[in-house]
């Protein structure tokens, strides 16, 4: 995709500018539909902010994209995430909801065109909480493995694994857990994710 930064200090307006750029997305969208080469694609949005107040404050800025928060299915807001991307919605959301994407989240944004707008720098790369004596247990039964480019390979031994460590499994199958050094985990947000949009805005400084 294309990524453009808009490099400025709080305060100098970067979300009053994605404000105004959406909006503006949205009238040429309405005018166009109304001319000779009939209803274009719909502009798509995922704007992903830090607090819930600014997610409110998009929603009440842009009326006319009916933006919309996403939901908890089954106690899980990330399935409201997906569901909101498969009806093809405008979406706000917080980095931290962002930051647990997976595997479906990947296959239905490759399905549809979306802009992505990151306001502030959003974390890519942080720890992995792992006890020495789980790391010690997942290891010598021969379930995780350390594979190219430091990535932990997941190992079904016998069959489908289901118990506690199945969010470990699923990072591994999904190419966002690292072992930089011996027994140190390193989860990362999967570059993949990003190429699935058409652009991506990072506001910051």
């Amino acid at each position: 995709p294309r990524i453009i930064v808009w490099d400025a200090i709080m305060g100098r307006g970067k979300t009053n500018r994605a404000i105004a750029m959406m909006n503006e997305t949205q009238r040429r969208h309405e005018a166009a539909c109304f001319g000779p080469a009939g209803e274009p694609e719909e502009p798509r949005f995922i704007y992903i902010t830090p607090l819930l107040t600014e997610g409110e404050r998009i929603r009440n800025a842009c009326p006319t994209l009916g933006f919309a928060a996403p939901e908890s299915i089954k106690g899980r807001k990330l399935l409201g995430f997906n569901h909101l991307i498969e009806r093809g919605r405008n979406i706000v959301s917080t980095h931290a909801l962002f930051q647990r994407i997976n595997g479906d989240t990947l296959r239905l944004l490759r399905e549809r065109r979306y802009t992505l707008i990151i306001d502030e720098a959003l974390e890519c790369v942080a720890p992995y909480p792992v006890s020495a004596q789980d790391f010690g247990m997942l290891a010598r039964q021969g379930f995780i493995t350390k594979g190219e480019d430091d990535r932990v390979v997941w190992n079904d031994a016998g069959g489908a694994y289901a118990g506690r460590f199945e969010d470990v499994r699923r990072l591994c199958q999904e190419g966002s857990l690292l072992m930089p050094q011996d027994k140190v985990l390193m989860w990362q947000l999967p570059a993949e994710f990003l190429r699935q949009f058409e652009t991506v805005y990072v506001l910051t400084y």
